[in-house]
């Protein structure tokens, strides 16, 4: 028996960053909002489109779209977060239109999409 020419792989967990100092993280945490519903998701050869309520009660700025395609064993096969929102701020209560490009070819068994969003922090800026 030969031995693999693959390079050897790691785990990194948790552990491996002790004592690491995450710049930001805290703030980063304290604007990450996830009051967003997803609705009338649709998908064309080139985007998968669709609407993001803002169901929670502040209002934030949408910062990616992102869509995951399944296969039919619900193996994660592509992932595109160039999606967008028009407009970026949504107050509470209201919708707006999203619209993330692809660059994949195959119709998928299952389109997954999240929300990346934040709040205003105290100094009137949002995450990206």
């Amino acid at each position: 028996m030969g031995r693999s020419h693959e390079p050897p792989t790691r785990v990194v967990g948790a552990r491996d960053y002790a004592g690491v100092e995450q710049v930001g993280r805290a703030a980063a945490l304290a604007q990450d909002y996830r009051g967003f519903a997803v609705r009338g998701v649709k998908r064309s050869p080139k985007s998968v489109t669709g609407t993001v309520v803002n169901t929670g009660s502040k209002k934030a700025k949408v910062g990616a779209v992102v869509a995951a395609f399944d296969d039919a064993r619900r193996k994660l096969v592509f992932v595109t977060d160039q999606g967008s929102t028009r407009p970026q701020i949504v107050r509470p209560g209201k919708r707006a239109a999203f619209k993330a490009v692809l660059a994949y070819s195959r119709k998928p068994a299952r389109i997954v999409v999240s929300v990346r969003a934040s709040t205003a922090a105290k100094s009137g800026f949002y995450l990206p």
